[in-house]
């Protein structure tokens, strides 16, 4: 819901965006179609937030942490706040890219280097591509 005034949104609902039934909508031929799976669970999880004019922070209203799917258990392998690289990784593909190391070499070395994080070789074949 969105304020009248300044339509500045008050009341937010958020949840789990492939959390519904599947419900095919073609009629013909479904069976002669490829299988390729669906992610859908019809998952309840919702939060539903509300921002106050007075004072303007967000409260939580409610929630519903109801999952019927298993949760990802290593989230620094698909959120996007863990897939940035740190500036020395930046540093270290530069130099190895700069002296004509071959891109795969690159995301073998930052690998063994940063143990830790989780390295996406596309971002390192963006980075090389740039250079």
């Amino acid at each position: 819901d969105k304020d009248k005034h300044n339509s500045f949104p008050r009341r937010r609902t958020y949840a789990y965006t492939k959390g519904r039934a599947y419900v095919p909508r073609k009629e013909a031929h479904i069976n002669e179609e490829r299988d390729r799976g669906y992610h859908s669970g019809d998952c309840k999880f919702y939060i539903n937030a509300y921002c106050r004019k007075r004072d303007n922070l967000v409260y939580i209203m409610k929630i519903n942490g109801e999952h019927n799917h298993p949760l990802v258990k290593n989230i620094n392998m698909v959120a996007f706040h863990y897939c940035k690289l740190t500036p020395e990784m930046h540093d270290d593909v530069k130099l190895l890219a700069t002296c004509g190391v071959r891109t795969g070499a690159i995301i073998e070395v930052l690998q063994v280097k940063y143990s830790d994080k989780f390295i996406y070789s596309r971002n390192i074949y963006n980075m090389v591509q740039t250079i």
